[in-house]
């Protein structure tokens, strides 16, 4: 055996070799240890994703489990390089409850809870204080069973609906909370978890996040996923071969001297510190390392640099690389397949020529394929998608009423054409269709839920008026747009 291959024994990856540039001989290979893939690996600027998927690849070769939170769906070639690989669209193939406590105390689930919603979007220290409270007292009304996302959008639309203002900037709030529980983020997060986070460190799992147009929220599901693997394996859990991958880390991680002085807190950058110890590898892939929070960097060993332009990206590796060779012309010199690969305990950064599988630049395998793959890999693709289909087809009110779920969008379309009602007429004019107790109940329910609101007036006498809200208002739209109206329907029969 020679040298290079005695050197090849210990890797439990390789990623390229070094060569001689003046007789274009290979030197040696280079490739990362078991230690360095616990450790924590770092890969920088547009041909990151390449890399990474090489290291996935072969660390499950080995019997390492690797999760990617791919920001921009650009790791689904993995399947073709692993059998059973699972590639999961969130909102499709997988859902998340963020309310799911995952095993934790309440109190405890919620502090996990707020760090993601603040990694996301950015919140004041005063409103996570207040939004702490609610999401407290969700969980105590709750009574130990799982709260819902609908269920606390009504605690938040109770508390907006009181005098004494509670936020700091409400608007910002009520738009935050809408992002949640409308349109593809509800399909993500509105239902009942489909794995629990534990699951998802088994062989190869890739979570596509790139269907989502806003960044804000891909980087919450990022820390919500994060947290919740964090939340699943408790203090003196032994290593067990798993990594995390944090695509796009800059989104994440932004760098915190950029934004306002009372949002800089670091509080999922220590959680994913206590991860690392809790036995869980984290890879940083990140394509503008300036826009990275420098603290990620203490989450990493190997760093593998690629071809960058930018001067304050260059900038950003030289304050982290550890060499004589003056960084620009190093950086700007690199071939795409070539970076510089910093094992920290080598010396000067080594120049390698990274492999590159035929498979990393084979067309995107279709979803068919993907099910396929999933499929030989033990993952019940076909029940998963019939529930979140059974789900998706339900709508807002069906979800909230059940049965009676007819009768609240009678009571909305009845409100919704009438003025100065006040739930004594409103009861009054459904009772030839329906029993009044459960009326009763429902347009109880409708305002409990922020369907309905209400206002004082005071003349020709005081009392409370009922008015839809933009809920309700969502919900009439959202009923007849899938042509539910029995009403519409006896009327076209008759």
């Amino acid at each position: 055996m020679n040298g290079t291959e005695e050197a090849a024994e210990q890797y439990a990856v390789r990623i390229g070799s070094v060569w001689n540039p003046e007789d274009n001989l290979r030197l040696s290979d280079v490739g990362l240890t078991d230690g360095d893939l616990l450790e924590g690996v770092g890969a920088f600027g547009e041909e990151a994703p390449y890399t990474f998927q090489m290291i996935a690849s072969q660390a499950v070769a080995r019997e390492y489990s690797y999760l990617i939170l791919d920001f921009s769906n650009r790791y689904r070639n993995l399947a073709y390089a692993v059998e059973g690989a699972r590639v999961l669209q969130l909102g499709k193939d997988l859902t998340l409850n963020p309310f799911d406590a995952e095993g934790l105390e309440a109190a405890e689930w919620v502090d996990l809870l707020l760090t993601a919603l603040n990694q996301g979007y950015r919140l004041w220290s005063r409103d996570r204080r207040s939004l702490r409270r609610i999401m407290l007292e969700a969980h105590e009304l709750a009574e130990g069973r799982v709260l819902t996302l609908r269920e606390f959008e009504s605690m938040v639309i109770e508390v907006e609906g009181e005098e004494s203002p509670q936020f700091t900037s409400r608007e910002s709030l009520k738009e935050t909370i809408d992002l949640l529980v409308h349109g593809s983020a509800y399909n993500a997060l509105g239902g009942p978890q489909t794995l629990p986070a534990s699951k998802l460190l088994s062989g190869l799992t890739v979570i596509e996040l790139g269907g989502f147009t806003s960044l804000e929220l891909r980087a919450f599901l990022q820390a919500l996923v994060c947290l919740k693997i964090y939340a699943s394996r408790g203090p003196g859990t032994l290593p067990d071969r798993s990594i995390l991958l944090l695509d796009s880390a800059e989104t994440l991680l932004p760098y915190r001297l950029s934004l306002p002085p009372d949002q800089r807190q670091p509080d999922l950058l220590l959680y994913l510190k206590e991860l690392r110890q809790r036995g869980v590898g984290i890879h940083i892939s990140a394509t503008c390392p300036s826009e990275l929070d420098a603290e990620a960097f203490s989450l990493i060993g190997v760093r593998v640099w690629h071809r960058m332009n930018s001067g304050s990206d260059i900038l950003a590796a030289g304050r982290e690389l550890k060499t004589s060779t003056p960084i620009h012309a190093l950086i700007r010199g690199l071939e795409s397949n070539q970076a510089l690969v910093d094992l920290l305990s080598s010396g000067d950064p080594l120049l390698a020529v990274l492999d590159r599988p035929s498979w990393l630049f084979l067309e995107p395998p279709t979803q068919e394929r993907l099910e396929e793959a999933m499929r030989r890999g033990g993952f019940p693709v076909e029940q998963l998608r019939q529930e979140k289909e059974a789900q998706v087809t339900r709508n807002m009110l069906e979800r909230q009423f059940e049965e009676d779920a007819q009768i609240a969008y009678e009571a909305l379309k009845a409100l919704s054409g009438m003025e100065g009602v006040t739930t004594a007429s409103l009861t009054q004019s459904m009772l030839g269709m329906h029993p009044q107790d459960r009326v009763l109940n429902v347009i109880r329910t409708l305002r409990e839920y922020g369907f309905i609101g209400s206002k004082r007036v005071t003349k020709p006498h005081e009392m409370w008026l009922l008015k839809i809200t933009d809920k309700g208002a969502r919900a009439i739209a959202e009923w007849e747009s899938r042509g539910q109206s029995k009403l519409e329907d006896s009327t076209e029969g008759g």
